[in-house]
């Protein structure tokens, strides 16, 4: 089911893409985060969302890519340990919703830890289902996690203990390619959590995802 990586990085639309988010029951605050780097366009992508019952607000943007993959715009990402990364966001974000966009300044500083074995989405699928997804993502890695520390919004100052998703995907990604495509995934505890995504193109349907329990990522 091998596909051929260091031929498809020489694609226009070659992606490398970091995703995070969180959802921190006391505060019913959300976050969820992408770091996203395409090199042969020269360019470097990220958006950053919170949520909160009375705030819903964010930003996407665009960047010439440069020497620092994990960091654009405000946002920052550093790996501190196997399963462990420091998750950093110091900037504004904007209410659109509103007559006048609301601006938000931010300063979040949250460290997310792994809970269970990195899952790869290649467990869950055959040769023909590979191939099929090959314009759109061809390595795929999914896992759950904690995330705690600090966010800051204006003067509000938020402690965070939470649980959330990170996934990890490297491949063609040219967004016109699915017909659809869904991406679900829920911690019920540190013990129990699922990840769920069905894909559609043109020539079919690619489902994976994983269940954890009783310490076992099940496909």
């Amino acid at each position: 089911m091998d596909l051929n990586i260091e031929s498809l990085k020489k694609h226009l639309e070659w992606n490398e893409s970091y995703y995070f988010n969180f959802h921190d029951k006391k505060n019913d605050l959300t976050v969820f985060m992408r770091i996203g780097n395409k090199i042969n366009k020269n360019e470097k992508s990220m958006f950053f969302f919170i949520m909160l019952p009375k705030i819903v607000a964010g930003i996407k943007l665009e960047t010439p890519c440069n020497n620092k993959p994990l960091n654009i715009a405000g946002l920052q990402y550093q790996e501190i340990g196997s399963g462990k990364w420091q998750l950093k966001y110091n900037g504004k974000i904007y209410d659109t919703l509103t007559n006048i966009p609301k601006e938000f300044n931010i300063k979040m500083e949250v460290t997310w830890e792994a809970l269970n074995p990195v899952m790869d989405y290649i467990n869950c699928v055959d040769e023909k289902q590979v191939q099929m997804s090959s314009n759109v993502v061809s390595e795929h890695y999914e896992q759950f996690g904690r995330a705690y520390g600090n966010i800051k919004i204006n003067e509000k100052s938020y402690e965070i203990d939470g649980l959330g998703e990170r996934d990890r995907s490297q491949g063609i990604r040219a967004w016109e390619s699915p017909k659809m495509w869904m991406w679900i995934n829920s911690e019920f505890s540190k013990d129990e959590a699922f990840n769920i995504t069905k894909l559609s193109v043109d020539k079919g349907d690619i489902d994976a995802g994983y269940f954890y329990k009783d310490s076992v990522n099940e496909p």
